[in-house]
């Protein structure tokens, strides 16, 4: 998968919805809302207006996607 077709399955859904998806997930404590990726993957919308990922804040949802990329989808096939 290429790191355009993984952004463009990203989709936001509200906290309360996700969490009714996946009840056990530990999420950051300032999140509002969650993009979710292909794959169950997410990135986390927190209330300050930043991205968090892995452990990694940053103010830019691409920052966060580039990081979430590498970790699950480049490979030399990419």
């Amino acid at each position: 998968m290429t790191k355009d077709e993984l952004i463009n399955t990203g989709r936001i859904t509200d906290l309360k919805t996700f969490l009714n998806l996946r009840p056990k997930e530990n999420l950051h404590v300032d999140c509002t809302d969650i993009v979710l990726y292909k794959d169950g993957h997410y990135i986390q919308m927190l209330k300050s207006g930043w991205y968090f990922f892995d452990g990694y804040q940053h103010a830019t949802l691409e920052a966060m996607e580039e990081l979430m990329w590498k970790k699950f989808y480049n490979n030399s096939t990419n």
